[in-house]
């Protein structure tokens, strides 16, 4: 609408220009992504208060096998529950069990997670890595927040 040879004001360009940048993501996007988190986190909530006011356990965050946790966390849990909380920073990592020892779902994810790291060193064309640049590759990431991955240190992996 705006001719080249005009000379036009700033306001002429700012009003030329801002149908192009209000397609662009920014606030809108955070917003909707908020509003999203927002309603899982309701959703989340409300079957939990389902589940307690049916007299059940609320369902758990994050899915862990009880055979996956360490034999003297499966012998005495409240022992445990109260090492934990002596000090709170102390983390229980789960052992990384070996590809051989893994079955079906388990596997497939632990052979893509290898699938993952290899094209991950891959990219990064021979030079240096750290194990904090490779957790960043956006495949490796979403490998490792899966419930068989999460408590695993991933030097161990």
């Amino acid at each position: 609408k705006i001719r080249a040879r005009e000379q036009i004001s700033s306001d002429q360009l700012h009003r030329a220009l801002l149908p192009l940048f209000a397609a662009m993501p920014g606030k809108g996007s955070i917003q909707r992504k908020e509003a999203r988190k927002r309603l899982q986190r309701e959703e989340a909530n409300k079957l939990a208060k389902e589940a307690i006011e049916a007299g059940l356990e609320p369902p758990p965050t994050k899915m862990i096998k009880k055979e996956d946790l360490p034999l003297e966390v499966q012998l005495d849990p409240e022992e445990a529950l109260a090492k934990l909380r002596e000090n709170p920073t102390d983390v229980v990592w789960l052992p990384s069990h070996p590809l051989e020892e893994l079955e079906g779902e388990e596997r497939e994810k632990a052979i893509e997670l290898c699938h993952a790291i290899y094209s991950a060193l891959s990219e990064c064309d021979g030079e240096e890595t750290s194990l904090q640049q490779l957790r960043t590759n956006w495949k490796i990431t979403e490998l490792m927040k899966l419930p068989m991955f999460c408590r695993q240190r991933f030097i161990e992996i």
